[in-house]
């Protein structure tokens, strides 16, 4: 399975953070895409590579945060990579930093993306509790 993630680049909770990592935990991932922002981008990485998940990084133009062994592909503008990571995936994980969706928010904008393109999405709150949108 492949799998999306979009993430703030504020970082995640220590309830988020342990949710993803419970996610990232089973074996049927074989595949993590991601932005390679700062925050949770790269935690993300960071946790797929504890995993032994592979993983590949559609950058945007100021895109830095990821470990060594991903394949990077080239970087392209925010709204272009956020479409390349949910037309990769055949799940979308989402951890955005508000209950609320926000316009101007790059997670929340490849939450719509993914919702448009129908790929389920997981969504993790603040709080570590978690939703899921299936097509």
């Amino acid at each position: 399975m492949i799998v999306g993630f979009t993430g703030t680049r504020r970082g995640l909770t220590a309830l988020q953070m342990k949710a993803l990592a419970h996610v990232l935990h089973d074996d049927a991932i074989e595949l993590l895409v991601h932005g390679g922002a700062k925050g949770a981008d790269a935690t993300a990485d960071m946790l797929a590579t504890t995993y032994k998940i592979e993983r590949r990084v559609r950058p945007g133009p100021h895109s830095t945060s990821w470990q060594e062994g991903a394949e990077v592909m080239p970087a392209v503008e925010n709204l272009l990579r956020n479409r390349d990571i949910v037309d990769d995936a055949d799940v979308l994980i989402a951890c955005p930093s508000t209950y609320q969706e926000r316009q101007r928010s790059g997670t929340w904008a490849t939450i719509r993306c993914a919702r448009k393109r129908g790929i389920p999405i997981r969504i993790i709150w603040n709080d570590g509790s978690q939703s899921e949108e299936l097509p």
